[in-house]
């Protein structure tokens, strides 16, 4: 069994104008992760987050857990609920940190997936 951590932190800053003023704010989102690795196809995790605006004057936070299972090499699927949560289009675009139920998938793409084309390719310089 292990433990793994990950996290993210992301910022923006943005001037508004309003009537004859500019409002400026700055907006960071910071969240981590803690995956325990059940067995081979199975893992766990927790996840927490914060939203800081204007300048971390204000606060929103987000915690929840998620279990995904590795369906074949690469490709993993997952199913998780947010407790409390928040939402950040820009700096959360996927929605990581939403309040609610969450599925997910992901695919790794790497060199492996195409050496069917290295092949193809090379079998046509051959035959001109």
């Amino acid at each position: 069994e292990s433990v793994r951590a990950s996290g993210r932190l992301g910022a923006k800053y943005e001037t508004v104008p309003l009537l004859s003023e500019n409002f400026s704010s700055l907006t960071a989102v910071l969240d981590g992760r803690l995956i325990w690795d059940i067995n081979r196809r199975w893992d766990f995790d927790v996840h927490a987050g914060v939203l800081g605006t204007n300048s971390f004057e204000e606060t929103r936070y987000s915690f929840g857990l998620g279990l995904s299972f590795l369906v074949t090499e690469g490709l993993r699927v997952g199913l998780g609920y947010n407790l409390t949560g928040f939402d950040e289009g820009d700096l959360d675009s996927e929605g990581y940190n939403r309040q609610g139920f969450y599925i997910h998938a992901q695919y790794k793409f790497d060199e492996d997936l195409f050496h069917w084309l290295e092949s193809d390719l090379y079998r046509r310089e051959n035959e001109e």
